[in-house]
């Protein structure tokens, strides 16, 4: 089976099923499991989203999240006449799949067998499996006082707190919906943050251990199977990563060390290189209009570091600023090429070096011939204005902006940095390598083999269904390696492909001569970090799980979804 997650939308929350389907008359039968149609996959499905408590599938092998792709040996099929849609409303999982079964001449206790298609995870593709049960009908059961309980034993539907702030229905209602949500299969369901839906889950504790303790019986057993079940999805298992896991993590602090003495060294010796042309004293300047600027025209000044607040922006645009009313002032474009290099190299050493700099750019300067004037509310600031020549931000880079390199000015100790870590995948990986050969790359802050992983071209999906091809149509931003870069030196402790889906083609190659054939394939990426001091596997929205992947031809295989990690 192949599924594509553009058009496999979630509607909302799927429910549980611990309170399941409608109110039945005496004598309905049904299997107890809620479903959501998915009749455009191939083959076309019911995924399930619930299984109630008084359902014959219970632990019968059934999971949310499967997909039923027959029943009783019958194949499930997409409506192809207005009867067929009809008709619809008595499919497996639906409000009216009792009438299903009465047409049937099937009863209480009858066998039904489902065939389903799950993932085979870990690994590759989908696994058929058939999977018995009964069809049953729901228990309706009443206390002494004639109130209406969620199962034998209780506890009662309405007006029955036990000291919490909702009813037991409402809150069976809203806990099966949170349950399925985490039961249900990741590759269709919303995306959640483990983290917080485990701390949210057990809120909920105390709730689901006085329902055992007070309402025993088949609706808190099966309350509390499905919580159990959901708080191991969510926490998942410990992972155990190999003792040099992390160790890219010490690289990047080394190099940091070594490009922190390549930048002190360049310091001193640009100011050793401009000694005789130095302004020995910066303060007090001199003043630019009333002072002698002839005499430090065209020379250099070391001004101090300089943070955020002495950016200062005057009708649009934006100045280093440095000195104060008594002493002078200095200004220096920030926006222009001098600055952007300075500025890109601090960008570069993020993603190279590691993604943490201190903010504090200490500036040298060529004091130019016109003065400089700022106007900032009402008042106006006059100032030798300077062509900024070098740099040392954070006393951990240098860079010299006065010979760039095809538009790159390299920091101190760069040009070892951009060696190629590692060769990128030959043409005939499979994409799994190729997935692999990213996230190492990341971890070597390799810049140039990750962005190579990604693929050059795209594809649109047109409104009737044909797939518009566009070559060189696309490139990773620096953005995001720098911002995937951050995550692998910080919160991410390690990311590995744990299942791949069937490849199929997007583009036959065959509709016309010349036609390009494409193929795509979906990489689920598992996001391993720490939690409590435990190593485990996690989801959130930070993170990107799915990974598409395309080749054309026989080419190699490329990394399409421009995401981060």
């Amino acid at each position: 089976m192949t599924v594509d997650r553009r058009t496999v939308l979630v509607s909302g929350l799927a429910a549980s099923g611990l309170i399941a389907g409608t109110a039945w008359a005496a004598g309905d039968v049904s299997t107890g499991i809620t479903t959501l149609a998915m009749l455009d996959n191939k083959p076309p499905a019911y995924r399930v989203t619930g299984i109630g408590w008084f359902s014959g599938f219970r632990d019968s092998g059934l999971r949310i999240g499967d997909l039923i792709v027959a029943v009783d040996g019958m194949p499930v099929k997409k409506p192809a006449t207005p009867e067929e849609q009809r008709n619809n409303y008595k499919a497996i999982g639906s409000y009216g799949e009792p009438q299903h079964w009465s047409e049937a001449k099937k009863g209480e206790g009858a066998k039904v067998v489902l065939k389903v298609l799950r993932r085979a995870t870990p690994g590759q593709g989908w696994q058929t499996l058939d999977i018995a049960g009964q069809v049953k009908g729901q228990v309706f059961t009443r206390d002494a006082g004639n109130r209406n309980l969620l199962g034998p034993g209780g506890p009662p539907e309405m007006y029955e707190y036990d000291g919490f702030d909702r009813s037991w229905r409402d809150w069976a209602d809203n806990f099966a919906k949170s349950l399925g949500a985490v039961l249900d299969d990741p590759l269709f369901a919303l995306s959640l943050s483990t983290e917080y839906e485990a701390k949210q889950l057990e809120q909920q504790r105390p709730r689901v251990e006085l329902l055992q303790r007070k309402y025993p019986g088949p609706f808190a057993r099966a309350v509390a199977a499905d919580f159990n079940a959901a708080v191991a999805r969510l926490k998942g298992p410990p992972v155990t990563l190999p003792p040099d896991a992390l160790d890219f993590r010490e690289l990047g602090e080394k190099r940091a060390d070594e490009i922190r003495g390549k930048a002190k060294e360049a310091w001193a010796a640009i100011q050793a290189e401009l000694a005789d042309r130095l302004i020995v004293q910066p303060f007090p300047a001199v003043h630019p209009i009333h002072g002698d600027r002839a005499s430090v025209q065209g020379k250099y000044v070391v001004l101090p570091p300089l943070r955020n607040r002495d950016w200062v922006g005057e009708a649009g645009h934006t100045w280093f600023v440095a000195g104060n009313r008594s002493d002078g002032w200095y200004f220096a474009d920030a926006e222009g090429t001098e600055a952007g290099l300075m500025l890109d190299a601090r960008n570069r050493y993020r993603r190279l070096v590691v993604p943490h700099i201190d903010e504090s750019y200490q500036i040298i300067g060529e004091v130019l011939a016109q003065p400089g004037q700022l106007v900032i509310g009402e008042r106006a600031y006059f100032g030798l204005a300077l062509r900024p020549v070098a740099a040392l931000i954070g006393e951990a880079l240098f860079v010299d902006m006065r010979k760039p390199d095809k538009g790159i000015a390299l920091f101190a100790g760069e040009e070892v940095l951009r060696r190629p870590s590692a060769d990128l995948p030959p043409d005939s990986a499979g994409p799994i390598d190729v997935v692999k050969a990213m996230v190492a790359a990341l971890k070597a802050g390799d810049q140039a083999l990750y962005t190579a992983t990604f693929a050059t071209w795209g594809i649109d999906l047109l409104d009737d269904g044909r797939v518009l091809f566009r070559a060189n149509a696309q490139r990773v931003p620096d953005s995001y390696f720098e911002r995937a870069r951050q995550s692998i030196m910080t919160r991410v402790w390690d990311a590995r492909p744990v299942w791949i889906d069937e490849v199929r083609a997007v583009i036959p190659g065959t509709d016309y001569p010349g036609q390009p054939r494409l193929e795509e394939v979906i990489v689920e990426l598992e996001h391993v970090g720490q939690f409590d001091g435990t190593v485990r596997t996690f989801n959130d929205v930070t993170v990107s799980r799915w990974w598409r992947l395309q080749r054309l031809g026989d080419g190699p295989w490329r990394i399409s979804t421009i995401q981060e990690i």
